[in-house]
């Protein structure tokens, strides 16, 4: 990762005759609208983009997100036995792993409830910060309910 994204510093600034360069690099599928998922690159005067423009000797600074390599070791497997808890009392089942708005809240059910993993979602929001839910299958007043939880609720 560190070489390609070297060589794509380096390529850019010399056909762009830039006065410094900063890549950002992704995993497909990942939000580039944030900070940098996989890695960045910036080849300026110091290493440094404030410093563009100035004669300070160009350097190339390389980060690689701590979490890259490490992405997909989810805390608990499909078929666990949870149990669903948080400080508030009660936990939202979502439609979606993406949207907790009350439109998109299935049912309210009780800290405490007992519950079985059936999926999770992970996606990599910053170098530094993974977002985990898993959408959980639970019973309730005897109705079967699928819907999905924030990671920091399952016990």
């Amino acid at each position: 990762m560190e070489q390609a994204l070297e060589e794509a510093a380096v390529e850019l600034y010399e056909e762009m005759n830039a006065d410094a360069v900063v890549i950002f690099a992704y995993q497909e599928g990942d939000n580039h609208m944030v900070s940098f998922t996989v890695g960045k690159a910036t080849y300026a005067p110091g290493g440094n983009w404030a410093n563009a423009g100035s004669s300070r000797e160009v350097e190339l600074r390389l980060e690689v997100a701590e979490g890259y390599f490490s992405r997909g070791d989810s805390v608990n497997d499909s078929g666990s036995d949870v149990t669903l808890h948080n400080d508030r009392g009660k936990i939202g089942l979502s439609l979606s792993p993406e949207n907790w708005g009350d439109d998109w809240i299935i049912i309210w059910i009780p800290s405490g409830t007992k519950a079985s993993i059936v999926d999770t979602y992970e996606a990599q929001l910053t170098a530094s910060h993974q977002l985990v839910r898993y959408r959980v299958r639970l019973e309730k007043g005897g109705e079967e309910y699928d819907g999905w939880v924030h990671e920091w609720d399952i016990r």
